[in-house]
């Protein structure tokens, strides 16, 4: 199961507290194991079942608030940053880039506008733009690409392939397979954001059991 989170202390829908973040990550402490995209994409087995933490658009908040969080729970995640968020040269590239290795960036577009309306040429100067903006700026390597808002053209999704990145994530109420071409995430938000968790994860515990049930059968 993959989660989409977004600021921390901040404004908006998308926002939640520090405490409700840090309520989030210890409700899924011990029962599942959290890491970055890039971990779960790369590793061939894991002990425990397994969730995905990213945030969206590189508030600074993420390197503020988020990052020493990580830390407290040793969790990993991937941070997907819009590259015209900060100029060149802003600290912070650097900073999170000395960020211990459970952290990953990913690429949220260059402006972070609604790429489904894009031409194709606009929509690859968006893709592989800011994956070698960050790149540079961070010393990084930038594998993954996250739609803004989710909005997406199936017509498209060579793109981002075509632009170096080797996965790409939206939004959307499904557990991810690793054989999905675009991974759906569950977005939390604001207003209820532990009653929000609860529903994914009854969901995602759902198909653990069908697929539990499922490997019981198969070897009957």
């Amino acid at each position: 199961m993959i989660l989409c989170l977004h600021d921390i202390d901040g404004k908006g829908e998308y926002s939640l507290s520090m405490q409700e973040l840090d309520s989030v990550f210890l409700r899924l402490q011990n029962r599942y194991e959290v890491v970055s995209m890039k971990e779960w994409l790369s590793r061939d087995t894991f002990n425990r079942p397994v969730v995905v933490l990213t945030f969206d658009d590189g508030y600074s908040s993420t390197l503020k608030i988020v990052t020493p969080m990580l830390k407290k729970y040793s969790y990993g995640a991937t941070f997907f940053f819009y590259s015209d968020r900060y100029k060149p040269g802003s600290r912070i590239y650097r900073e999170i880039a000395a960020v211990e290795s459970k952290i990953e960036i990913g690429s949220h577009s260059r402006s972070h506008s609604d790429l489904k309306k894009k031409d194709s040429a606009t929509l690859f100067r968006e893709l592989y733009l800011s994956r070698r903006f960050l790149e540079y700026e961070m010393g990084l390597s930038v594998q993954g690409f996250a739609w803004p808002y989710g909005s997406y053209s199936k017509d498209n999704l060579d793109l981002p392939v075509l632009a170096g990145y080797t996965y790409q994530v939206s939004v959307g109420g499904q557990i991810a397979r690793r054989d999905d071409t675009i991974y759906p995430r569950f977005t939390i938000k604001q207003s209820e954001p532990l009653k929000d968790l609860e529903l994914y994860l009854e969901k995602f515990e759902a198909v653990l059991r069908e697929e539990n049930s499922r490997k019981k059968n198969d070897r009957r």
